[in-house]
């Protein structure tokens, strides 16, 4: 009888010693399956962190944008001494000078040169405007250009019909504040340089005054 229970507990123990593995199984599959989770989840999430980062880049890219403001400034610089007439006639250089001295820097100033024809055979007839011209000055002394017109003669009246009667000649203005108004600390020239068709290669205007 001793014997027979002493067999039946040995076989319990056998029993339950056979079944301790199987579970060991069933932890090590649910752990590859936690394993293989994580990883696809971690994967997945630094992919999504590396196309967040293509966006931001992408944003940085729009700030070139700022290179429009720049030509934006520039714009505005290059028309402030904008509206006169084009030189596409027979082109004159006008030296720039000053009675007395050397006038101060005028930086950002607008040089205005006027060409004019009259005629001579007629007696206190006022000049016709042949062409207005702008640019940008610095200081004056200096230098620019006017063109004289094909129609010049056509254009005095009256009279203009003896071309060897026509006269011309060129005055200046400084608008050293860019308002467009003669005003106190702009210079104006003085007596004109008359000159008689062909037009000549130069011609003087001299600043002999200051507002």
């Amino acid at each position: 009888m001793t014997s027979l229970r002493f067999l039946l507990l040995l076989s319990l123990f056998t029993f339950v010693a056979a079944g301790c593995p199987s579970g060991d199984d069933d932890d090590s599959a649910g752990s590859d399956d936690d394993d293989s989770a994580d990883d696809d989840d971690d994967d997945s999430a630094d992919d999504d962190d590396s196309a967040g980062s293509d966006d931001d880049d992408s944003a940085d890219d729009d700030d070139s944008g700022s290179d429009d403001d720049d030509a934006a400034d520039d714009d505005d610089s290059a028309s402030a001494c904008a509206g006169g007439d084009p030189l596409d006639g027979t082109l004159i250089d006008v030296n720039l000078t000053l009675v007395t001295a050397n006038a101060p820097a005028l930086p950002g100033a607008c040089l205005e040169l006027s060409l004019w024809g009259l005629d001579s055979n007629i007696a206190d007839q006022a000049a016709n405007l042949l062409g207005t011209f702008v640019f940008p000055i610095e200081g004056l002394p200096g230098a620019a250009q006017v063109s004289f017109p094909a129609d010049a003669h056509e254009q005095i009246e009256p009279g203009g019909d003896d071309p060897a009667a026509n006269r011309f000649y060129v005055t200046g203005w400084v608008d050293h504040d860019v308002d467009g108004v003669r005003n106190a600390g702009d210079y104006v020239s003085g007596q004109p340089d008359f000159w008689a068709a062909p037009p000549p290669a130069s011609t003087d205007v001299i600043f002999s005054e200051v507002l």
